[in-house]
């Protein structure tokens, strides 16, 4: 049997004021990271700064959409239209797959510049690289939501038979 984690109301608003704040200086420092990447990138451009700000670009959507998933989730009324948490849902998958993509794409070009030293001259490398790290995770999603994958949902543990959370 599974414990229950009971947390009080003075507590629940402690730990969503703690993921605020979280929240908050992840986007401050990502924001800071994008900003000297694209000063190096102006100074110096390389391939190596392209990449990593187009990482930084998928982190700050993903920290954006997950404070704006969390600020929602808590503020959540029973009434409210299912397209806010349906959007909400899309966007928070499409960064999530977006940043994944892009730390794999980062791996790669990693593994490029470590193991192939020599002659890896690619054309057009970023572009196909956006292609991949942006098109990859756009056409997930779009196929999730076509499907009807995100929206409101209830759940119900599956020993106890009345009490339900909303998600």
């Amino acid at each position: 049997q599974n414990p229950v984690l009971e947390v009080g109301e003075s507590d629940a608003v402690i730990l969503s004021y703690i993921t605020y704040i979280g929240s908050a200086l992840s986007i401050f420092f990502t924001v800071i990271s994008l900003i000297l990447y694209i000063c190096l990138q102006r100074r110096r451009p390389e391939k190596a700064i392209g990449v990593h700000l187009q990482l930084s670009g998928a982190l700050l959507c993903l920290h954006l959409t997950f404070l704006l998933c969390s600020f929602w989730v808590w503020h959540l009324n029973e009434n409210e239209e299912g397209w806010v948490c349906q959007g909400l849902g899309l966007f928070l998958h499409w960064s999530l797959l977006a940043t994944f993509s892009w730390a794999a794409l980062e791996g790669f070009h990693l593994y490029l510049l470590l193991v192939r030293v020599f002659n890896i001259y690619v054309r057009r490398y970023l572009l196909k690289l956006s292609v991949v790290g942006w098109g990859v995770p756009t056409l997930v999603a779009a196929v999730c939501g076509i499907s009807g994958v995100y929206g409101k949902y209830s759940l119900r543990a599956a020993n106890n038979q009345t009490s339900t959370a909303q998600m």
